[in-house]
């Protein structure tokens, strides 16, 4: 890729022997492809906290080390050359890669078109203005073109989202929208909108465009699963142990591939939240070993490895159903052909920033450190639990492969494609099953995964919460959802709030999950917080769907 050449051209020490710091207000050297770039070319990746402390250790750098050291921006820099004799001080940021460009509407333009972006950098005039940058980016990048819809309207781009699984960033929504004035534009930064506005277009001119793909759908699924009535007794026992919910919770998600019928659904899943408003924050405290619990997974699995070498993997938003799809994939292709199953309950409300970064904090979020959840915060926090260890981002493969073959002790990579994938799913038109299926055949991470057996590490895999399809309710005008692409949860900054809206949700359910000073609102099941009427796969919320991930050890 272009710009990852370019930047690592940049900031690749020459020879080693000294450090180079880098400031790096947009994270970049947190994104994958980069990191793979600079590991070829044997520079170590550290990062700076901003102490006075720290920087001493940096004055004596191995010949042979190659060093970049990550600052943010709020890092007090002119310490660096107070403390540090011999360093160089470099900036990097998404404004100095696309230099011609708004730096604001550059940098909300998905990586996967950088180098694209670049290419149209180098041919035009500069463009200093947001509007200029956004309009030219809308016509090279997304094939919008503000005059062709101004005059014919924006039907043809609306189903173009639609059927991509896209939406065009707001910024440049927002300027396209000054021009032509059409407030159909606002469909094309929102997927699920544009789906709705695309099949009642279709619906008029009589296309009917959904309904091939429905009946394809339908003649490979199995036996649909009318009534279930021992499952939903199973879920309605009020002796039901932690233990034994867990492990009910494959059988509801076996029943959900196999087509259990929503009423079902619903009544697991009623069941299921009375489970959880009665037991959920005891369960968090309990000291039985065969509840696991994400906030304490890494210290668990950490003492059944022992002296054994273990890779850990975190598929983001993972849930049961998609893992046994997953699970079946894999071992036709070879990956694996043994599992050892568990499961655990994941931190509510199921967000990324809260459940995910309670697996590599091992805290509950109100006792969350400071600094933000991402990549550089979840690599620290494995690196300090396992000095021997290395984190990877999925991206990194060389890397990993190389830590492996370096016998590093713990080693961690989080994927977050599958995230991605769900997050387009149609549900009218695809189920979670079926997307998992096509996504375990192509993934990068089940080589991963098959590396790792083969240098003979214990291989374990899980996932920060799950997903679950719904239906728009609607979209209350207050509250953010912490998250911009989770539609299963709204938060509150006041409680006075929060009960204002009890119309469009639970408001008594509380965990002690839930970080000081935020009131979450959370939909029934099966809806979402979207435009009415719309399909989408998201999380959030508090099903079984979303709350049960799998703790799965898988063997060759």
């Amino acid at each position: 890729m272009k710009w990852v050449k370019r930047i690592a051209d940049d900031i690749s020490p020459a020879f080693g022997g000294f450090p180079t710091f880098v400031v790096d207000p947009d994270s970049l050297l947190d994104i994958p492809e980069l990191r793979e770039e600079l590991h070829k070319r044997n520079v170590t990746i550290e990062q700076w906290s901003g102490t006075a402390e720290e920087l001493p250790s940096w004055n004596r750098v191995h010949e042979d080390n190659k060093l970049v050291i990550q600052v943010s921006s709020d890092c007090p820099v002119h310490l660096i050359g107070e403390v540090v004799s011999e360093q160089v001080t470099i900036d990097i940021s998404i404004s100095k890669l696309f230099r011609k460009f708004d730096p604001e509407v550059a940098r909300h333009v998905a990586k996967e078109y950088w180098d694209m972006l670049l290419s149209l950098q180098d041919r035009e005039k500069p463009l200093r203005t947001k509007r200029e940058s956004a309009l030219v980016i809308a016509r090279a990048i997304y094939g919008i073109d503000e005059l062709y819809g101004s005059l014919h309207g924006w039907d043809s781009y609306v189903a173009g989202v639609a059927e991509s699984g896209e939406a065009i960033p707001q910024i440049i929504v927002d300027e396209l929208l000054g021009v032509s004035g059409d407030d159909k534009v606002m469909l094309l930064a929102d997927m699920s909108a544009a789906r709705l506005a695309s099949r009642q277009t279709s619906a008029a001119l009589h296309l009917a465009v959904s309904e091939p793909k429905a009946s394809i759908r339908s003649s490979k699924k199995k036996a649909i699963i009318e009534s279930v009535p021992e499952l939903v007794r199973a879920f309605r026992n009020e002796k039901l142990l932690a233990p034994d919910l867990l492990a009910l919770a494959y059988k509801y998600a076996d029943a959900v591939r196999a087509g259990l019928g929503i009423n079902d659904r619903e009544a697991c899943n009623k069941a299921f939240r009375t489970w959880l408003g009665k037991n959920y924050d005891l369960m968090l405290n309990s000291q039985n070993l065969q509840v696991l619990r994400l906030h304490r997974l890494i210290d668990q699995l950490d003492g059944e490895c022992g002296s054994d070498r273990m890779a850990f993997f975190v598929v983001d938003a993972m849930g049961l159903e998609p893992w046994l799809e997953i699970d079946r994939v894999w071992r036709q292709r070879g990956i694996h052909s043994k599992t050892i199953e568990r499961s655990a309950f994941a931190v509510i409300p199921t967000l990324t920033n809260l459940s995910r970064r309670a697996i590599f904090e091992r805290a509950l979020p109100p006792q969350f450190g400071k600094g933000i959840h991402g990549p550089s915060l979840e690599r620290s926090l494995w690196t300090q639990r396992f000095p021997d260890g290395a984190y990877f981002s999925a991206g990194e493969y060389e890397a990993f492969r190389d830590a492996l073959y370096q016998g590093k002790s713990r080693v961690a990579l989080v994927d977050v494609s599958w995230d991605k994938r769900g997050h387009s799913i149609d549900p009218d038109t695809e189920t979670i099953a079926e997307a998992a299926s096509a996504w375990a055949n192509k993934c990068a991470v089940a080589e991963a995964v098959k590396e790792a057996l083969d240098q003979g590490y214990a291989v374990y895999l899980t996932a920060d919460h799950g997903q679950i399809a719904g239906k728009g309710l609607g979209m209350p005008n207050s509250g953010s959802a912490i998250e911009d692409r989770s539609k299963r949860v709204l938060v509150f900054s006041s409680n006075a709030t929060l009960n204002s809206h009890r119309d469009f949700g639970d408001t008594e359910f509380r965990p002690i999950t839930v970080p000081n000073g935020q009131f979450p609102l959370f939909p029934a099941y099966g809806d979402s917080y979207d435009n009415k009427g719309v399909g989408s796969v998201s999380h959030g919320g508090y099903s079984i769907e979303e709350v049960i991930v799998p703790v799965v050890e898988v063997r060759k």
